[in-house]
């Protein structure tokens, strides 16, 4: 055997010198182009565990890596089977061709034919060691040496049932000693990637050594990219928010920002504006809080925490107080408090319960110390109830609440849509008080057709929609923007009038 063919095997056993020197890809001007791991992509190798989560940022290349990754594990260990789950069925077959097969196919021969796929059929390679490679939406059998769920976040987000059959059954079907590889851009504050961020970034602060259970969690900001600057960064205007969000970032983080640094990211907020913390986060937090695909509030309220109208907002005794319902039966009850406010209103405090009747809620409203004017029901308060011929109108009259406006049924659900987006310019919100509202008015999106890959005309109904509901009844019922302030209220024992 000659020296080279010596030193070839011995190298082919090395998997780092195998994903830097064996494998092509296809890059972003579409030339075939020999694979070689970025500085990202080489961290990440370095610091996985059995169980990741990657925040990711854009451009960094993580769904290519972790496949190259996984093609690698399959052609040189025997009966590894490995699943890829991507959140749509044309990402699945762009993935299994472009990150799978043409890296495969373009082998050196004589590798390539020693492990050619005893079945090579859509989405799918069986090899000859009794590996198999797999790209799907989902996985609902079987057993998994490594699982690779690219866009967790949008999966989630869009499609909650397929997120939670995912955790039970692929996630499931992965042993302690396999590999778990979750990768996502943020898609707002709610579901199972989120959810699993947040305990991966507790195990990280309190530095805890983690069991192969626990996911580590990996971020890579945008500023540790070498490629992020622009060199000649005089000839950028750096405005006074930017310079303002770099003063605090830097006594945040402790990172020492270079001026060449700082231009890019105000020529990227220049194209990006609102997205830009969600495409190039600097803190994992800040991919979280930003705008939510789909959602129909979302980038208002990011408007309204920009402008400072979400902070400290409290109630004040001077005003009365006004309160707005979603009327529920075996669903949840929910009820935004607010004020007048200058020229607008100030919500000040949301409440959200379910399986209680009337006395509970009119009980938990007075132990919070407001004086109530007048409350904005639904137009079905007055349906008489089978049980006892009363309308839930009159059971709340006698208990106390007598000032009460009925508001009619929207003619379309975007109507009613329209009518919040209308009137969230207009109101401050108290965060300590509102905080699981604001959090669900946020998410209240439209319904995904998976099917189809586009966006329904309508809402999602799920665990956010009581809020948006009553917020809803708060903005149809509202008064006109002219006339904001109550005229001529005299404050007696009890109420006002």
């Amino acid at each position: 055997m000659t020296t080279d063919l010596v030193q070839l095997k011995e190298r082919l056993k090395d998997k780092w010198w195998r994903l830097n020197n064996l494998y092509y890809i296809i890059d972003k001007q579409g030339k075939k182009v020999r694979f070689q791991p970025n500085w990202a992509q080489e961290k990440f190798f370095h610091d996985a565990h059995y169980r990741n989560l990657i925040l990711k940022s854009r451009q960094l290349g993580f769904t290519t890596f972790i496949d190259i990754d996984y093609l690698d594990d399959c052609l040189f260990n025997s009966n590894i089977s490995a699943g890829i789950i991507a959140h749509t069925r044309e990402d699945a077959d762009s993935i299994f061709e472009r990150k799978i097969k043409f890296p495969f196919e373009n082998l050196p021969t004589g590798l390539k034919e020693a492990r050619k796929p005893k079945t090579d059929r859509v989405g799918e390679y069986k090899f000859p060691n009794g590996s198999s490679i797999r790209v799907s939406t989902s996985f609902r059998s079987g057993t998994l040496q490594r699982l690779h769920i690219s866009e967790f976040g949008k999966i989630c987000a869009k499609t909650p049932d397929k997120a939670k059959e995912i955790v039970t059954g692929a996630i499931e079907a992965v042993p302690l000693d396999g590999r778990i590889d979750i990768e996502s851009t943020a898609e707002g504050q709610e579901g199972y990637f989120y959810e699993y961020c947040q305990e991966g970034q507790s195990l990280a602060r309190m530095n805890k050594e983690l069991v192969p259970m626990d996911y580590k969690f990996h971020f890579f900001p945008w500023y540790e990219h070498p490629d992020y600057h622009i060199e000649n960064y005089k000839n950028v205007v750096i405005t006074a928010d930017t310079d303002k969000y770099f003063r605090e970032l830097k006594q945040s983080t402790g990172y020492n920002f270079q001026k060449s640094q700082i231009a890019w990211y105000q020529k990227k907020v220049n194209s990006l504006k609102e997205d830009m913390k969600r495409e190039y986060p600097s803190i994992p937090d800040e991919a979280f809080e930003q705008s939510i695909e789909g959602a129909y509030f979302a980038k208002l309220l990011s408007h309204a925490e920009a402008e400072n109208r979400i902070g400290h907002f409290p109630y004040d005794p001077q005003y009365p107080v006004y309160t707005a319902w979603d009327l529920g039966f075996d669903d949840a009850m929910s009820i935004w408090c607010y004020q007048h406010y200058g020229r607008g209103y100030k919500i000040i405090y949301y409440y959200e319960n379910s399986g209680e009747g009337f006395p509970y809620y009119v009980d938990h409203l007075r132990s919070k110390g407001f004086s109530f004017d007048r409350h904005k029901l639904p137009h079905d308060i007055a349906n008489h109830e089978l049980g006892t011929g009363k309308s839930r109108l009159e059971t709340l009259q006698k208990l106390g609440f007598y000032n009460i406006d009925t508001v009619k049924r929207p003619t379309t659900k975007l109507d009613g849509i329209n009518a919040i987006r209308n009137i969230i310019p207009h109101c401050v919100f108290h965060e300590q008080g509102c905080f699981e509202g604001i959090k669900k008015l946020k998410h209240y999106r439209k319904e995904w057709d998976d099917k189809h890959g586009v966006w329904k005309k309508n809402p999602r109904h799920d665990e956010n929609s009581h809020a948006a509901d009553s917020f809803q009844t708060f903005a149809l019922g509202s008064e006109s923007l002219q006339d904001r302030r109550p005229k001529n209220l005299k404050r007696t024992k009890n109420r006002w009038r």
